[in-house]
């Protein structure tokens, strides 16, 4: 006798959850601050002068590489200590670029940090400044609009951008009508280490009181903190509450990648990161609707004054709204982690 078996097919079995997708966090809006959609499609750069008081131009170009027409306006990015690679923040500087405005990046340090003194850092930033504006308009380079007038800075850089606003008038330089350092630190003063190693802090009394000025921090900068925000914050004690806010970025863990409020908040990853939400919602945002309110009277209420336009920084893929930001006119709310 033959026997056949006969293999019966089973269902499967179900041994475990199915796999969830990933919460991710808001990628860039379309339109608006902060936005994809920019009034060109390309940057040009030249190099100006040579280090340490030289520095990087950056220009709106066409699709096709030709720099557009000026007078434009120009923004001065000051980059945090040794950051001195535009590289570090090539995100932030092409999307300004693209908006319309001329960037220029001081060095203002040399390529040995240790043997330089930091009174120098703000001088140096200067003559740059001032070997750019004697090149632009000329060899077809865009002219500057003198009017529309921009400073940002991280770290270091944006003690310097808050130095440059201060004495931009009596130097005869382009006075800023905006003016945003990012998570600022490294000034006499500022800290155990920066009491000895920091760049001069500036009396702020001559910044021009029809600043609009926002001062960034991060609640996990454990690098700078916000010493140096709050002092920058008292020094600009002369411009209205209505053109001037504190903010505070929040740690957000709640999806991966996290949205980590640490002192590379502005370079994203590190250094040549990619840019993230705190990018697009938060800094670059910020700083396009503060651009846009005091050169143009549009998007304040993006720029200033702790609304939802202001403070939201978007949802995560799930639907849960990112931490927003902390705006305040108090010092006491811009208390990092640490600090607290």
């Amino acid at each position: 006798m033959v026997l056949t078996l006969t293999l019966m097919s089973l269902p499967a079995l179900v041994t475990g959850t199915s796999a969830r997708s990933p919460i991710l966090p808001p990628g860039q809006p379309e339109t608006g601050p902060g936005g994809v959609r920019r009034d060109y499609p390309a940057v040009a750069n030249r190099r100006i002068g040579d280090v340490p008081d030289g520095g990087w131009l950056f220009m709106p170009a066409a699709g096709d590489g030709e720099i557009a027409t000026g007078p434009l306006p120009l923004t001065i990015f000051f980059h945090g200590y040794t950051a001195t690679d535009p590289g570090s923040y090539l995100g932030w500087i092409n999307h300004i670029a693209r908006g319309g405005s001329i960037v220029f990046f001081p060095d203002y340090q040399g390529t040995d940090f240790a043997a330089q003194v930091t009174a120098d850092y703000l001088p140096n930033a200067v003559a740059g400044v001032r070997s750019m504006l004697d090149t632009v308009g000329s060899d077809g380079l865009p002219s500057v609009d003198r009017n529309r007038v921009n400073v940002v800075g991280h770290s270091l850089g944006g003690v310097l951008a808050t130095g440059y606003a201060a004495l931009a008038a009596q130097e005869g330089l382009p006075v800023p009508g905006v003016l945003m350092p990012v998570q600022p630190g490294g000034c006499a003063g500022c800290g155990d280490a920066s009491d000895r190693l920091g760049a001069p802090f500036f009396d702020l009394k001559d910044v021009d009181p029809d600043t609009y000025a926002l001062v960034l921090v991060g609640d996990d900068d454990t690098v700078v903190g916000s010493v140096a925000a709050r002092r920058i914050w008292d020094g600009l004690g002369h411009l209205a509450n209505d053109r001037r806010d504190l903010v505070l970025f929040q740690t957000d863990l709640h999806g991966d990648p996290p949205l980590v409020a640490d002192h590379l908040l502005p370079q994203t990853a590190g250094r040549f990161g990619e840019p993230d939400a705190f990018d697009y919602h938060g800094v670059w945002k910020l700083f396009d609707a503060l651009v846009a309110c005091a050169h143009d009277g549009a998007d304040c209420d993006v720029a200033l004054g702790g609304g939802d336009a202001q403070t939201s920084l978007g949802t995560w893929s799930d639907g849960t709204p990112v931490t927003p930001l902390i705006v305040s006119d108090d010092p006491d709310d811009i208390l990092t982690a640490e600090e607290r």
